[in-house]
């Protein structure tokens, strides 16, 4: 993408949010299930893409001063993820809802408070982008992708393995706020309150 335009990354970004929401939405109308929506790329990419579009939109000039006189959009996109917020509970992971509608809401979202940020950086007064400035926060920006990444599998292959060896009764609540492993067993759950 890095020698294609602006207009074009834009085309190719709408694309794929369409196939991404599509993908999610098949997987469940045929009973997939719930990992593949939340973990396939295909049915994730409309949040890459629509930061992609944020990039685009931001260098083509009559999108960008388009942005900046109708930035009261901020204010449709927060009515609309306050609306999927209650339509689908909270946004929990795994519903229907929210992996099929909930998902590309909160994607155009956040895509949005990124657009915002940035125009308010470019006038000087914005305090989230000044911060982004960090040089500390800008070496993690750089690395954040591949700790995204691979963090999964480095958690599945050795964290949890060498924490489920230490802690062989599964962790609580305290020691998963600080590693995110398995609950407790349900059993030794029920133990516990039967002892008491």
């Amino acid at each position: 993408m890095r020698h294609t335009t602006p207009h074009r990354l834009l085309k190719v970004a709408a694309v794929l949010v369409v196939v991404s929401f599509a993908s999610r939405l098949a997987l469940r109308l045929v009973g997939a299930g719930e990992a593949g929506p939340y973990m396939f790329t295909v049915c994730r990419m409309d949040a890459l893409a629509l930061g992609g579009a944020v990039a685009a939109v931001l260098r083509i000039p009559a999108y960008h001063e388009a942005a900046v006189r109708y930035r009261k959009v901020t204010l449709a996109v927060t009515a609309l993820f306050v609306l999927g917020f209650l339509a689908t509970r909270g946004y929990p992971r795994t519903s229907y809802l929210d992996q099929t509608f909930g998902y590309t809401i909160l994607a155009v979202t956040f895509a949005v408070l990124v657009m915002v940020t940035v125009l308010d950086h470019e006038r000087g007064r914005g305090w989230i982008g000044a911060a982004f400035q960090n040089p500390v926060l800008r070496s993690f920006g750089t690395y954040s992708y591949g700790i995204y990444v691979f963090h999964q599998p480095l958690n599945q292959m050795v964290g949890e393995p060498i924490l489920h060896h230490v802690v062989p009764g599964g962790i609580g609540l305290k020691a998963g706020g600080v590693y995110p492993g398995r609950p407790a067993p349900p059993e030794s759950t029920g133990a516990a309150s039967a002892d008491r």
